[in-house]
């Protein structure tokens, strides 16, 4: 099946709903929203991959993927270290996910000054403190 650049071709062959519906590409098997099939087959199942990975038969249709898939299935030297608890990754997208996972209240919390108890949302921080303020006063008497 041949696929052109034209919206109005791509339109004809892969129909446009308004639907969040998936559907699995008859390609690689990937589920897919409706609305954004068209697109997928036609980015990733029609051009020509241009970058190769000279250890082995991947193919890459940009150079940053190549580049990732390098640093992490064939070099596989720790060189990214994280800020906050200084553990090392063999790439950058590895200590993204790290730090997200492990280190995301250490930037996106307030902490409660009686207790340490940290909140992400200001409102309950807010009424957590009253309560926490209640409690210490009545332990203290």
């Amino acid at each position: 099946m041949l696929i052109g650049r034209s919206n109005i071709f791509i339109w004809f062959i892969f129909p446009i709903s308004r639907s969040n519906h998936t559907k699995m590409c008859n390609y690689c098997g990937k589920m897919i929203t409706i609305n954004n099939m068209a697109r997928h087959v036609f980015d990733m199942h029609t051009k020509k991959t241009n970058f190769e990975c000279q250890k082995c038969p991947a193919s890459f249709f940009a150079r940053s993927d190549l580049k990732n898939h390098v640093e992490e299935i064939h070099e596989c030297v720790p060189k990214y270290k994280c800020g906050s608890c200084d553990r090392m990754f063999v790439s950058k997208r590895k200590r993204k996910a790290h730090s997200q996972e492990f280190h995301y209240w250490d930037r996106h919390s307030d902490t409660c000054p009686n207790c340490q108890m940290k909140f992400r949302d200001r409102k309950k921080l807010s009424k957590h403190k009253k309560q926490c303020l209640k409690e210490g006063q009545e332990l203290e008497n």
